[in-house]
């Protein structure tokens, strides 16, 4: 059985260490001076971000994945073109880390939920809304436009 996508383990310690570095930095120009803090934001799994940063083998492309998006000016092929000897990105200092907004959104999401049954509801007509958005090639900003028109309309 072949793997598929981008694995760790497929470069050489060299390379992986020079992803190490890029990641770390990366990390602490966001504000997360520890792991934890960054694990808590990103998705990435504690032990996963300790293989990635001690340059060890063993991480693939979905956690690539997650790691790209969670860093500012990375992209889907950042990991690797840095692991290809290409070039790094500047870490990007933020004094609000992007994903700050998301939990604390979901964080008032779940107490809505808890408060107001019927808030379950919307929110599964909005993600089923969503879908039919997305299959027809329309955006999320799309959605966001009809709805404040409904918004302004009622």
């Amino acid at each position: 059985m072949t793997r598929r996508g981008l694995h760790s383990s497929d470069y050489s310690a060299e390379a992986r260490a020079r992803l190490a570095e890029a990641v770390e930095a990366a990390r602490r120009a966001l504000g997360c001076e520890t792991r934890k803090q960054f694990v808590a934001e990103s998705g990435i799994r504690m032990r996963s971000l300790e293989k990635i940063e001690a340059g060890e083998e063993g991480v693939g492309p979905r956690i690539f994945d997650r790691l790209h998006r969670a860093l500012p000016g990375w992209n889907a092929g950042t990991v690797r073109e840095i692991l290809e000897g290409g070039p790094i990105p500047e870490p990007v200092e933020r004094p609000l880390f992007r994903l700050d907004i998301q939990w604390h959104t979901r964080d008032e999401i779940t107490t809505l939920l808890a408060s107001n049954p019927e808030a379950a509801t919307v929110l599964e007509k909005l993600l089923g809304w969503h879908q039919e958005f997305r299959k027809a090639g329309l955006t999320g900003d799309d959605l966001i436009a009809v709805s404040k028109e409904a918004l302004q309309a009622r």
